[in-house]
């Protein structure tokens, strides 16, 4: 059974003291390092251009949203004149249709008091031209 044998400390030290992996393992770290810079290098680049395709844009974006807000403010202007124009037209409307009311109106009430006083003038000439026992009803309009 291996669990049963003693470790000392010097041992342990032993196991544990630097040692010099030798020319081979240095060899072998140095390929894989060269690998990783070629491989990484296009990477790199890749991410150059699109860092400076993306840099206009990014320059860009608050002059967007700068431009979108005035348009929103410009459309807001505009909407809101245009209820006003709308709500200016409607009250025009109102006080062309109160006004021709009102004519109408007067016209009506001259209608019925010329109407009123021809009648009375006809009732009165009728009433003139009949014989004084004749009495006929009649009522002032």
């Amino acid at each position: 059974e291996i669990y049963d044998m003693p470790f000392s400390e010097d041992d342990l030290r032993k196991a544990l003291k630097r040692q010099d992996p030798g020319p081979e393992f240095t060899r072998r770290v140095m390929e894989r390092l060269h690998e990783r810079d070629a491989k990484q290098k296009p990477l790199s680049q890749q991410k150059k251009r699109a860092i400076f395709f993306w840099l206009p844009q990014m320059r860009l974006a608050p002059a967007l949203g700068f431009a979108l807000a005035l348009l929103l403010v410009f459309g807001t202007w505009v909407g809101y004149q245009s209820y006003q124009q709308h709500q200016q037209a409607l009250k025009v409307e109102q006080y062309q249709q109160k006004q021709a009311g009102e004519r109408a109106k007067q016209e009506t009430i001259l209608a019925l008091r010329i109407s009123s006083e021809k009648l009375n003038h006809v009732l009165r000439k009728v009433d003139s031209a009949l014989p004084p026992d004749v009495k006929i009803r009649r009522e002032r309009l």
